[in-house]
């Protein structure tokens, strides 16, 4: 018994989707998307919210990973998304780099985040900090 009280096991589970962001947030989230030009194609709300509920039929063709990425850090920088976000993206197959062809695997994410965050440009950039935090507001203001 005294064992029993002692040791507890205990079992953390990791996140099995991005986020579950409110409707605003979905509709602010693609309208950034399409403006900043993330995707080969325009993507629709149902997209986005697919893609971070890690639901998607099909990976999202990418134009500028840079882009991608700069928001998707300034959301974990405002743990909006889950600290394996990367490995999210990767086991789900979310975005493929135009330039490949090929859905983005954990190393090819990692690799890239390294090197943004090392360039001399700051990463993310204020544009995506900004952003991310305008979302947040979003949810303090209007709880689920």
């Amino acid at each position: 018994m005294v064992y029993e009280f002692n040791h507890m096991e205990v079992v953390v589970e990791s996140p099995r989707i991005l986020a579950s962001f409110t409707t605003e947030q979905i509709r602010l989230i693609t309208k950034f998307a399409n403006e900043s030009n993330f995707f080969v194609d325009g993507i629709d709300e149902e997209t986005m919210d697919g893609f971070f509920k890690c639901e998607l039929d099909e990976s999202l063709v990418v134009v500028n990973m840079r882009q991608v990425l700069q928001l998707l850090y300034a959301l974990s920088i405002e743990k909006m998304i889950p600290h394996n976000w990367v490995s999210l993206i990767a086991d789900n197959q979310l975005l493929t780099p135009k330039s490949t062809g090929k859905a983005s695997k954990r190393g090819a994410i990692s690799s890239r985040l390294s090197e943004l965050k090392s360039s001399s440009a700051k990463f993310p950039s204020g544009e995506f900090l900004d952003f991310a935090k305008q979302l947040k507001r979003k949810i303090s203001l209007h709880p689920p």
